[in-house]
């Protein structure tokens, strides 16, 4: 089981991209239908860079998945 502490330690040493590239996939699982451009340009304008937004998206993917069926 992956606890929250796991989650904060591999956030912790994510570069900017692979920040950026859960930002999208998360952004990309629940809008399927979106392009990659719009998945960054929705990270560039929502400015989440700080880890605990990442840690979140981060989580979702490995616990929950998509909530789009």
């Amino acid at each position: 089981m992956i606890r929250d502490s796991d989650i904060k330690d591999f956030v912790s040493k994510m570069t900017y991209w692979e920040r950026v590239n859960t930002y999208m996939s998360e952004y990309l699982l629940e809008n399927p239908y979106s392009s990659r451009e719009e998945a960054y340009k929705d990270f560039m304008d929502s400015g989440v860079d700080d880890s605990n937004a990442i840690e979140y998206r981060l989580e979702k993917i490995i616990r929950f998945g998509s909530s789009v069926r």
